[in-house]
């Protein structure tokens, strides 16, 4: 995921979460005032 509030270099820093990890970070944002990153979800990737 990209994390939207943070750069670097010439482009928003990325890190790896499950998607499962991702739901719970934007219910927690819906439940706050906007604590948290907004964070953005371009592509899935599954793997087995």
């Amino acid at each position: 995921v990209a994390d939207c509030g943070t750069r670097e270099f010439t482009d928003q820093k990325r890190k790896e979460m499950s998607v499962s990890e991702f739901i719970g970070h934007w219910e927690r944002l819906l439940e706050q005032d906007g604590n948290e990153s907004l964070l953005y979800l371009k592509d899935w990737h599954f793997v087995k």
